[in-house]
């Protein structure tokens, strides 16, 4: 692995601790930073900066918000993460929510629910709306599990 130039070394040396320093100060994001050395090994770029987010819609304003930081913005690269849960930490979240119940006359039912493929989170459908029953969801697991805003009827084949 060659070494970085003086150029390239100033760029690391200054902007990584703000970029992790920011990291720190936003947890929720659950963001990372790491240097990407790629495209500089392969001599047909320079060393980035890459900020990973878990939460893909923040990647415009963190991408925004970091550049006014940094000395070398054309350095940095913000990008969406697509981390996935292991499926069966989604399998026993699929049992947890499944079993909520919330009782009372017309209530609604989980028609459907699926791993979502961009975010790795788990996504239910519901059979009409119910915000009682879909907060109940949301609850088992708190930024893991999302009630699709749209009801979704699935109809048995006869």
């Amino acid at each position: 692995m060659r070494e970085f130039t003086p150029y390239e070394q100033a760029t690391v040396d200054a902007d990584l601790p703000v970029l992790e320093r920011w990291v720190a100060e936003h947890p929720r994001l659950r963001a990372e930073v790491v240097v990407d050395r790629d495209a500089y090994e392969s001599n047909v770029g320079h060393v980035l900066l890459v900020v990973r987010l878990l939460d893909h819609s923040a990647v415009r304003l963190a991408r925004e918000e970091l550049a006014e930081l940094v000395s070398r913005p054309e350095h940095l690269r913000v990008r969406a993460w697509r981390w996935m849960p292991d499926p069966a930490e989604i399998e026993r979240l699929h049992e947890e929510v499944r079993a909520v119940r919330v009782d009372g006359p017309g209530r609604g039912r989980i028609s459907v629910s699926w791993a979502d493929v961009t975010t790795g989170f788990l996504v239910v459908a519901l059979d009409r709306e119910d915000p009682a029953l879909a907060a109940a969801i949301e609850a088992v697991r708190p930024g893991w599990v999302r009630v699709h805003p749209e009801p979704i009827v699935v109809h048995p084949l006869a």
